[in-house]
């Protein structure tokens, strides 16, 4: 599994599916015709709208569907599979708006979906330009694909701008606010990040299932309760003081590499979970 170093919080959601083999090559941009990224993140997690996106870029960036998965972001079922495709072969992500006049973004979500765009373009290997970066509007006038709309709102009438933004951040000759996201390195050196494999995640929802923390299925896909079981295993074990709301941070994985000590982890508590951090939890969970 996969995500952007960029990324400044995970919450992730069940609302995925397989890529079925289609390879990234596209970034898809929507905007979410709302003003808090909280609600926004909370609505793709909890379900209560059948849709979500890789990322929800605001103020911050979230990770909701990690990249290995496709993202329910511009699929319809009158447009015979199109806007599906699209997600399949997409980063997509959805942009919280400052304003619903014109549906405008602020400068600091702008500078963060550039730094996104190049971070994506640079990992994935393929051009910044107008055909790789689509906007939701353009599925639909370019390609009949999703649906007719106006998202992503002012994002459309900038998307010139933000390309070459995007494009000067891949290389490092931008002025002025070149300084790429809270806790991130640039874009031209940002890297992926591992979590626990699908057989891993297959095996802690199976575990916490049967210590009773988990009720769900244990099918390799994470959601707010597979979190919220975890939570409640490393507040009981390792002590975790925080909400059990299926949204982990940084104090979540402290607690988790913290337990992954009786696993076999040596590594540091850092908060950055990696293979050593994640094989060590399972370890553990499963004795």
């Amino acid at each position: 599994m996969t995500h952007s170093k960029l990324t400044n919080q995970i919450s992730l959601s069940s609302q995925s599916s397989s890529r079925d083999g289609a390879k990234i090559d596209r970034f898809l941009v929507h905007h979410a015709a709302g003003t808090s990224q909280e609600d926004v993140v909370n609505m793709m997690v909890r379900g209560t709208r059948t849709v979500s996106a890789n990322y929800v870029v605001g103020d911050t960036i979230t990770l909701v569907v990690d990249e290995d998965r496709r993202a329910w972001t511009s699929g319809s079922k009158y447009d015979g599979g199109k806007g599906a495709a699209f997600d399949k072969r997409s980063i997509t992500v959805e942009t919280i708006n400052n304003s619903t006049k014109n549906w405008t973004v602020s400068d600091e979500t702008f500078d963060n979906l550039a730094w996104l765009i190049a971070d994506v373009a640079t990992r994935y290997e393929f051009p910044i330009n107008d055909d790789t970066v689509l906007t939701h509007q353009e599925l639909w006038t370019r390609f009949r694909a999703s649906y007719p709309t106006a998202c992503p709102g002012d994002l459309q009438r900038r998307k010139a701008e933000l390309l070459t933004l995007a494009r000067k951040y891949q290389t490092g000759k931008a002025t002025g606010a070149t300084t790429a996201p809270s806790t991130s390195k640039p874009a031209s050196t940002a890297a992926s990040s591992t979590t626990a494999t699908a057989a891993q995640w297959k095996t802690i929802q199976a575990w916490l299932k049967r210590l009773g923390r988990y009720s769900g299925p244990a099918d390799g896909v994470p959601g707010v309760n597979t979190w919220k079981g975890i939570q409640r295993t490393v507040r009981d074990r390792a002590g975790y003081t925080g909400p059990i709301d299926g949204k982990p941070g940084v104090n979540t994985y402290k607690a988790m590499q913290r337990y992954a000590q009786g696993g076999g982890y040596t590594g540091p508590v850092d908060g950055v979970l990696g293979a050593n951090s994640w094989a060590g939890f399972v370890k553990r969970l499963s004795s």
